[in-house]
């Protein structure tokens, strides 16, 4: 018999008879033991993880903050310029922004609810001239403060949001493929293991029979 499965059988059999360990036990006790599936059984664990983070990160709490500064000067002259209307020769803006966005999906149904806020301050200053030359100087100031609520239902080909959560959907297909090849590994080693347990039985019960037989005939011989 080969070394490998001398072995094998010592793991399971020397604590106990043979005779005593019957095929359900033994191959219970050869699927308790996750040494013999460890690769299949940690791949498996990283497709339920990668599956479960695909299904939170969709429905999780999104915040986005962002912010504007800037500052846009404009020069403009009119030659021949004869109105007295004024207009603006020199243009100055700074820029001054704020927008916080809060946005939460939901897996059961697609839908999306969003929460927004923009609050900015615009300073304008102008040089205002006519057809005379400079006039006055010119500044506006100007407050924003802007807050919107919406709720996205996603509809046709996108109902219960499928098109979104297509991520989700594959790594649920990675996830019960793993299952079936660790399945579909568990099946072949008890198949492999169970024959040898089997033969193991049979090869013992055979010594058992002619020890016996021995034993009879010494005596009937003393």
């Amino acid at each position: 018999m080969h070394k490998s499965t001398v072995k094998f059988l010592i793991l399971f059999i020397v604590p106990s008879s043979v005779n005593a360990l019957s095929e359900s036990e033994f191959v219970q006790s050869l699927l308790s033991n996750n040494i013999f599936f460890e690769k299949e059984q940690i791949n498996l664990t990283i497709k339920q993880i990668e599956m479960e983070g695909d299904k939170a990160n969709y429905g999780d709490w999104d915040w986005t903050i962002g912010g504007e500064l800037g500052r846009i000067n404009k020069n403009k002259t009119k030659y021949d310029y004869t109105s007295t209307t004024d207009y603006a020769k020199s243009t100055s803006q700074e820029v001054r922004k704020f927008s916080s966005d809060l946005t939460k999906k939901f897996f059961s149904n697609g839908s999306e609810l969003s929460i927004s806020y923009d609050k900015s301050l615009p300073v304008k200053n102008e040089e205002m001239h006519d057809k005379n030359g400079y006039q006055t100087d010119k500044n506006t100031t100007e407050y924003l403060d802007d807050t919107s609520i919406s709720w996205t239902l996603p509809l046709l080909k996108n109902k219960g949001g499928v098109v979104d959560q297509k991520t989700y959907d594959l790594a649920v297909l990675d996830f019960e493929d793993e299952k079936l090849a660790l399945a579909e590994t568990k099946e072949d080693f008890i198949e492999e293991k169970l024959i040898i347990f089997l033969d193991w039985v049979s090869y013992n019960t055979q010594i058992s029979i002619v020890r016996k037989r021995l034993e009879q005939s010494e005596k009937i011989l003393e």
